[in-house]
């Protein structure tokens, strides 16, 4: 299981999801949302995908597409993050941010 967070539609308040990873390669990790559990909606892009390890929660991506059609409606659509593990975005976290734990 993965959670993600975002402060988009339709309330602007923060909220949390989870879901199963059906996709996972060295761009992207995302999930298919078919009208139930969580998804993420407009305004969530940038905001984290995270999963729970022993130490604590651990970012493994960032929001970058979801559905275009209304938030919690019934289609079928993947939601998609950047993958944090791609080694040009950890070289770009490297050099923003070079004190940041990377397991």
């Amino acid at each position: 299981a993965v959670y993600f967070a975002g402060w988009g539609e339709p309330t602007g308040l923060l909220a949390v999801g989870a879901a199963n990873l059906s996709v996972v390669n060295e761009q992207s990790l995302g999930f298919k949302f078919e009208g139930s559990q969580s998804n993420v909606c407009p305004g969530d892009s940038g905001g984290p995908m995270y999963r729970m390890l022993e130490g604590g929660p651990a970012a493994i991506g960032v929001t970058s597409s979801g559905p275009t059609s209304a938030c919690g409606s019934q289609a079928t659509v993947t939601s998609l993050f950047t993958n944090l593990q791609t080694p040009s975005v950890l070289d770009f976290i490297r050099t923003q941010a070079p004190g940041a734990a990377i397991l």
